[in-house]
């Protein structure tokens, strides 16, 4: 077992696990996960918050966020990204089984489609060893993914779609995913969860022009009030990635709450649509489940990156 392992093992222990939890009681958990490669081991994830938390909605966090309440102490928010279908199959159920909620972000220009996220197009063309080129510059293929979420997000898309026509011609079809269906939607909101808004196809928002962020937004914000019949007023910010006309168009359109991805305990000082989450795998070991929900790693790796970096937080994302 290398040294990290050992490290997570520690911080994860049952002992330190329950003494910082309960240190933290204060202070709200909201989880984000995404797909659901493992239900055996996400079972075990929800045991533990079933045993030794306490389940809130985003409802109750925008009641909270609202009107000031308190939340019980050692809250927490199982929140899932991107609508995989296996959220829908694997994780429902389990959740049931638990007695306990969540919210789904999802894009809606998927739902009901085979259309793959663009990562999984950058991921496959890395498979094939095929390189890009953005913005007139050369990138690897383990390194297109990332340059992706960096570039304006006109290349992103023009990138992607390159990369799409070579895979089709070098390799064989292009690649596909099994997406979410209306009617996946439909039955988690009947058994009790919340849906939110995670934009139209999930482009990095501070990567688009303004209109492109209001289109994003709005146009999801119409599909899922009028497929679903839901009025929806939880956001969550693909990437994590926040931006300014991203919020303001969030404010005109009555959301409520809005998620980042910057893996910090929620604190109820945070402006309600700049709300910090956990980033945590639904397959991850269980001591790193709880050494995550806890709050023990998110802290611990906060103040490592404040010495490493020598640097304030970026003043966008501080409350105000």
């Amino acid at each position: 077992m290398g040294a990290k392992a050992r490290a997570i093992d520690l911080l994860g222990h049952r002992a330190i696990a329950w003494a910082t939890a309960s240190t933290l009681g204060g202070r709200l958990r909201i989880v984000a996960y995404h797909d659901v490669p493992d239900p055996a081991a996400l079972r075990l994830h929800l045991q533990h918050i079933a045993e030794h938390f306490q389940i809130v909605s985003g409802s109750q966090v925008q009641h909270a966020s609202t009107t000031g309440a308190r939340l019980p102490r050692r809250s927490i928010w199982v929140t899932f990204d991107d609508g995989y279908p296996a959220v829908f199959e694997h994780a429902q159920p389990l959740l049931e089984e638990h007695g306990l909620t969540a919210t789904v972000y999802v894009c809606p220009g998927l739902v009901d489609t085979t259309q793959p996220f663009w990562w999984d197009v950058a991921r496959e063309a890395a498979r094939h060893g095929l390189a890009a080129e953005i913005d007139g510059a050369h990138v690897p293929p383990g390194q297109i993914e990332g340059a992706l979420k960096r570039c304006a997000d006109t290349s992103r898309r023009s990138t992607i779609a390159a990369l799409e026509e070579r895979l089709e011609a070098e390799t064989g079809p292009r690649p596909s995913r099994r997406q979410a269906s209306t009617a996946h939607l439909q039955g988690w909101l009947a058994a009790g969860h919340e849906v939110g808004n995670h934009t139209w196809d999930h482009p990095c928002l501070d990567r688009c022009s303004d209109e492109e962020q209001r289109r994003q937004i709005g146009s999801a914000h119409r599909w899922l009030d009028e497929a679903l019949g839901t009025s929806v007023t939880t956001f969550a910010y693909p990437n994590g990635n926040w931006a300014p006309r991203a919020e303001t168009e969030l404010q005109e359109l009555g959301y409520r709450t809005a998620v980042g991805f910057d893996h910090r305990l929620a604190s109820r000082h945070n402006h309600p649509l700049r709300l910090s989450r956990l980033r945590l795998d639904t397959d991850a070991p269980p001591a790193r489940a709880r050494a995550v929900i806890a709050g023990t790693h998110p802290t611990l790796m906060a103040g490592r990156d404040r010495i490493l970096s020598g640097h304030r937080p970026d003043p966008r994302l501080l409350p105000r």
